[in-house]
Parts: structure tokens; C-alpha cells; sequence
């Protein structure tokens, strides 16, 4: 008879987590269904809680990646632009744009990167965080220090031609759009 409740009861637990773990999944409300962004042929869809902005030049896209899809307060930012340079140079300029957090010595110690293929791309994924040095207006333009940011980037080698995909914004905010953004920047096809 122990035995029997016993089982019963693991059955009863297990009905209840799986129950729980379908609810869960089922209440996600991240789709694809925005634009699709396009770079040197190679295509991915967006998902449909970023908001489309408009881009500046150099900018070829621009994106808003709210963490409340009501309210675009510590919403991300994502930026799509063509690059010059290597992709080494590229990397070390993304870098430069952040100056370490006060438990760092330098941006290195606060940064990792991977490389992965996205269809005939060769791309480089780099994070960071610290305090970000937002460029106003042209390279020429004003430096405006924010703290407490993160920026996950993506540097795309389609055929020699560099594009970078930058978002940047507070601590949480990108790391709330992180598994999303990895996930929309492997795809791209």
C-alpha cells in the first residue's frame, strides 16, 4: 500500500509540474512577425514586440526592444549598420565604446565573444557591460556616459562585406533580449 501511494503521489507531482511547464510555454508571447532585416541577401524576421524605428545614417535598421511591450521605458536599443575594417577592428572599436565597470580593470575582463555561422555569414558575437559612450549625432559629435549598460553586438562577414547588428541599453533590458536576439541572429538565411 506504501508503495502504491507513493507512486501516486510522484504521479500527482509530475502531472502538476508538466501542467505548470506547458501553462509557461503557452503564455510566451514572443513571435516572429515584425519586419524582416536584410543584410548582403541573407534574411531574418524580427520578432513582433521590437519596435521599428527610424534609422539614422549610417543605420540601415532600428529597432526599440521593450521589456514591457506597453511601455518603452528601459527598452533596448538595436542598431544595423555597415562597418569598415577588419573584424578584429571592428570588435576592438565596439569594445572602446565601453569603459569597464568600477569591479573591472579593463573592458576585456567584462567581455566574451563566440563565433558561429548565420547561412554564408561568418559572424562574431561580443558582450559587454559598463558604462556606455553613446555617439550623438556624426563621429564628430557629442559623447553622452550611461551607466549600468550592457551591449550584446553581432559582426556579419557576408563576402568580405562587414554590417554590425548593436544593442545596447540597460542591464536588464538586454539581457532579457538576449536569448531572443541570439536566437533572430543564427537565423538569418
Amino acid at each position: 500500500m506504501r508503495r502504491f501511494l507513493g507512486c501516486l503521489t510522484l504521479l500527482v507531482g509530475l502531472a502538476f509540474w508538466l501542467n505548470s511547464a506547458h501553462e509557461a510555454v503557452g503564455q510566451s508571447k514572443k513571435k516572429l512577425g515584425g519586419p524582416t532585416v536584410e543584410i548582403e541577401g541573407l534574411k531574418s524576421q524580427v520578432f513582433e514586440h521590437w519596435k521599428e524605428q527610424k534609422a539614422a545614417k549610417p543605420n540601415t535598421y532600428a529597432f526599440l526592444l521593450p521589456i514591457d511591450v506597453k511601455s518603452d521605458k528601459d527598452a533596448a536599443e538595436m542598431v544595423v549598420y555597415p562597418a569598415e575594417g577588419t573584424k578584429e577592428e571592428i570588435v576592438a572599436a565596439l569594445k572602446k565604446s565601453f569603459e569597464p565597470p568600477s569591479f573591472a580593470k579593463s573592458i576585456d575582463e567584462v567581455t566574451r565573444s563566440e563565433s558561429f555561422k548565420a547561412g554564408k555569414a561568418d559572424v562574431t558575437a561580443i558582450y559587454t557591460q559598463g558604462t556606455f559612450l553613446k555617439q550623438e549625432g556624426d563621429s564628430a559629435g557629442k559623447v553622452t556616459k550611461v551607466e549600468n549598460q550592457r551591449m550584446r553586438a553581432y559582426v556579419f562577414d557576408v563576402g568580405g562585406k562587414k554590417y554590425v547588428v548593436r544593442i545596447t541599453g540597460p542591464f536588464k533590458s538586454v539581457g532579457f533580449h538576449l536569448p531572443d536576439s541570439d536566437a533572430w541572429a543564427k537565423a538569418f538565411k
